[in-house]
């Protein structure tokens, strides 16, 4: 499946994405897969709600399932791609158009209800991304280089503006 938004949505926010297919056994309704089969939800129970919280841009802020506060940023280059379960765990972040060797994911958390230290999933498209996270603020996260991710088929994914069209992420630089 593939969301688009009826208009740009800013870059740096996180977005909560519902989909509730208002299941019924008695009207025999709810999201379905192509066989007719209802599907599971964020909980894993047929017929439940699915809810994720999606982000895009250079500097993502969120809380993880321990009330953390987790900060990244990708700088010189490139764009994150963030999923979050509703449990508060991230269950992808993936870069793209980072500049090998130039770009550099950097992060920080801030302490929650427990020790301070959050989780990311394997990080696809980091091959080549200067990695500087703060091993006791960050579960060693694994590095998926792109070539990999680009041959598996992903559950969700964001969608920019087509080429051609109004750049509502174009970003304006200033000369001093």
């Amino acid at each position: 499946m593939t969301g688009i938004p009826g208009s740009a949505l800013p870059l740096n926010q996180l977005y909560r994405i519902v989909i509730d297919g208002q299941t019924s056994g008695l009207l025999n309704n709810g999201v379905t897969d192509a066989n007719g089969n209802l599907l599971a939800g964020s909980d894993g129970i047929a017929g439940t709600p699915f809810v994720a919280t999606v982000g895009v841009g250079t500097r993502l802020v969120y809380t993880d399932g321990s009330g953390n506060v987790v900060s990244l940023r990708l700088s010189r280059g490139g764009l994150m791609e963030l999923t979050q379960a509703p449990n508060g765990e991230i269950q992808q972040l993936k870069l793209v158009g980072t500049v090998p060797n130039k770009s550099t994911l950097t992060g920080s958390v801030r302490h929650g209800r427990r020790a301070g230290r959050t989780a990311l999933p394997p990080i696809t498209g980091s091959t080549g991304v200067r990695l500087r996270l703060n091993p006791r603020a960050f579960a060693e996260p694994q590095v998926v280089p792109s070539a990999i991710v680009d041959q598996a088929e992903t559950s969700a994914r964001i969608v920019l503006a087509a080429p051609g069209s109004p750049r509502p992420f174009a970003r304006h630089h200033r000369r001093r």
